[in-house]
């Protein structure tokens, strides 16, 4: 028998009654018996025609016996797993009689068992409300915030589906902001890990519309809420890196790293702080072939044999002789010079999707300068 059922059983207290042909005190033990049984789910039918009869012949227009009865049908629809019966029963009895402690235990109950948590804790509380024993009313309280403490885990359970779903794509952004606001909206002062998650995620969502200040503003919220939040610190990683502080962001992504509960793919993570690092030290076209043209052996003292990141507008796409797609970027006016980017031949399709004049970030090694040009081998698309 669980907390509830237990309270339940000890509310059913004898009061003395009209002599009908089943008395009040006569149905109590009636139910008593029913509630102590070792199945009462097996049993519940049988209870359930007991309390038909009784409304339809013995409690007449007496408010308080009807009350009495709804709320123990409502107990045998609940031990019958028929949720919706018992909350109507259970109603049923509260609007007969407010002051009713049994009718607001089985309401409870069966909100619990359809995990409506929320609701069982006010239902819990007008028990507690009508209770005027101190061990009982202080019983009651502790099972409202045991009660609100599921609540707030499913409320977070939920919108962790909901979170994951945005981050997908399968909900839009403008959605997940209303999600995030009435989410927020609810109590979760007692769950910081759950104010975090939706700062996290809003700020996401602030991050996507380049509104960089409440971003910025839901991320520190994250982290303050959750110092261990990895997705508080990843969102922040974002904002800063839009503030163009790469190396700042690659620190912020190391720390989300020693946080890697929501986590999915921690290489992808490691290999997202390296290419903010590359970034920090990109270099644009015309800086770079300028390096060269200027002092060769100083520039390949710098540059050559080691992998750098450019970044710039593509002048070009093309396919080398032997097949290799390039992108190309011009740093004169004229196309004659250039910084001439070379990529694996299974790098075709990401290519094929680039476009001239489309801004980009490109890692690979430095070859050096040949016939005026700059080149690059290996290459890979990073943003």
């Amino acid at each position: 028998m669980n907390k509830i059922a237990y309270i339940a059983l000890m509310m059913f207290i004898a009061i003395p009654g009209t002599a009908w042909a089943l008395t009040l005190d006569e149905f109590i033990d009636k139910r008593i018996a029913f509630i102590q049984s070792a199945d009462s789910a097996k049993e519940a039918d049988a209870f359930i025609t007991l309390c038909n009869d009784v409304l339809a012949k013995n409690v007449g227009k007496d408010a308080e016996y009807r009350s009495v009865v709804h709320s123990a049908r409502a107990y045998a629809y609940w031990a019958k797993k028929d949720n919706a019966k018992a909350l109507v029963d259970a109603k049923k009895s509260i609007e007969l009689n407010q002051k009713t402690i049994f009718g607001y235990i089985v309401l409870a109950q069966a909100f619990e068992a359809d995990g409506k948590f929320s609701e069982a804790a006010q239902a819990m509380d007008k028990a507690a409300a009508n209770n005027d024993d101190p061990a009982e009313k202080k019983s009651f309280g502790e099972t409202a915030v045991k009660l609100r403490a599921k609540a707030t885990m499913k409320g977070f359970d939920d919108f962790q589906t909901k979170g994951k779903s945005y981050l997908n794509g399968e909900i839009k952004a403008d959605a997940m902001l209303k999600i995030c606001n009435d989410a927020l909206a609810k109590d979760t002062k007692d769950n910081k890990e759950y104010a975090s998650y939706i700062y996290a995620i809003r700020s996401n969502i602030y991050w996507t519309k380049n509104d960089l200040k409440k971003a910025k503003a839901d991320a520190q919220k994250a982290i303050e809420n959750d110092p261990q939040s990895g997705f508080g610190y990843m969102t922040m990683a974002d904002v800063v890196a839009a503030e163009g502080r790469y190396d700042d962001a690659a620190d912020l992504v190391d720390k989300a790293l020693a946080y890697p509960k929501y986590m999915t793919d921690p290489e992808a993570v490691k290999k997202h702080a390296a290419n903010l690092r590359l970034e920090a030290g990109a270099v644009s076209p015309r800086a770079l072939w300028k390096a060269f043209e200027e002092n060769e052996v100083a520039a390949e003292n710098k540059y050559k044999g080691k992998l750098i990141a450019v970044k710039g507008k593509i002048s070009a796409i093309t396919t080398s002789p032997l097949g290799y797609p390039e992108i190309s970027f011009h740093v004169d006016g004229y196309g004659l010079y250039q910084v001439q980017c070379e990529f694996p031949k299974d790098a075709r399709a990401k290519i094929a999707e680039l476009r001239k004049g489309q801004a980009v970030l490109v890692s690979g090694v430095c070859r050096g300068m040949t016939m005026k040009n700059v080149f690059l081998k290996g290459c890979k698309v990073i943003n």
